[in-house]
């Protein structure tokens, strides 16, 4: 797997599951002070600020920006905390990179992969210890895909970054290093868990599943256009039928093997309830 959140967009590109997902949004107008900084041993540039959720690092020049990536973090947490019923195991550092480059740099340390250059898409990532952004500054300049206008999306996608520190926090490997396997699950959870399973998401899902597109195996759960909706539907369903105390055990699988035992299930009979759950719920709803 690899260290962060967009785990099969970074598979489909060669580097594991190492891509982030996007976050955040627009700039807040009159941003709350800092408790005093002090400088980042990382370099002379930048700022450390202790936050009680998070300690957060920043560029000297970047404050604003990092003050409010630092409010939509305090949100998510809140929210992350509300759906699984505990606190985040331990603290995690929150880094804000003022641009492309210097979060290329970080990346590229972090994962000891000198030679990995991100897509525009990529300017986030999570793991147990760590949330990285790219500043929301940066993004019409030096993103793609990503409105930071749109608040409510940002809000929702830095939440579903925020869940995958959550879960590492709780799995033996913190890192997801070695978690290719689940990235089904890893996804599913914090596509379900931040909001982002929508009804338009929900229904293309049920769509593809009804002409035949729907994945034979959880390897290929997460992949295609379709992935947010059929890994979070399948997490909603385990969620729904199991209860949340079940998906919460799941949080400590490291292999597609554990969580079928911790189910008591079998992949064939996983898939075959799920697609039966998503296809009675799509006409339940009036096919909506």
């Amino acid at each position: 797997m690899s260290q962060t959140a967009g785990l099969a967009r970074g598979r489909e590109r060669g580097t594991g599951l190492r891509a982030g997902v996007l976050l955040i949004g627009a700039l807040l107008a009159g941003c709350a002070p800092f408790p005093a900084a002090r400088q980042d041993p990382g370099g002379d540039a930048w700022r450390v600020a202790p936050r009680r959720t998070h300690t957060l690092h920043y560029a000297a020049g970047n404050r604003g920006a990092a003050s409010d990536v630092s409010r939509m973090v305090r949100a998510g947490v809140r929210q992350v905390e509300g759906f699984f019923g505990s606190p985040f195991a331990g603290p995690f550092d929150l880094r804000v990179f003022p641009d492309r480059d210097s979060l290329t740099a970080y990346w590229r340390r972090a994962w000891n992969a000198p030679e990995f250059e991100p897509q525009c898409w990529m300017v986030a990532s999570g793991t147990a210890r760590t949330l990285a952004v790219l500043s929301p500054e940066a993004w019409k300049t030096e993103a793609c895909e990503h409105d930071p206008s749109d608040r409510s999306a940002a809000q929702m996608l830095l939440t579903h970054e925020l869940v995958h520190v959550y879960h590492g926090q709780r799995n033996p490997d913190p890192e997801f290093q070695n978690a290719e396997e689940i990235g089904w699950f890893v996804e599913g959870v914090a596509v379900f868990a931040s909001g982002q399973l929508d009804g338009a998401r929900t229904r293309r899902a049920r769509e593809a599943l009804a002409s035949g597109k729907g994945p034979g195996r959880l390897t290929d759960v997460w992949s295609g256009p379709d992935r947010y909706g059929f890994a979070g539907s399948l997490v909603r369903h385990i969620d729904r039928t199991r209860g949340r105390s079940a998906l919460i055990r799941l949080l400590g699988c490291r292999s597609n093997g554990e969580i079928l035992l911790t189910l008591g299930t079998t992949e064939e009979e996983l898939l075959s309830r799920w697609k039966e759950d998503l296809s009675q719920s799509g006409q339940a709803a009036g096919g909506g």
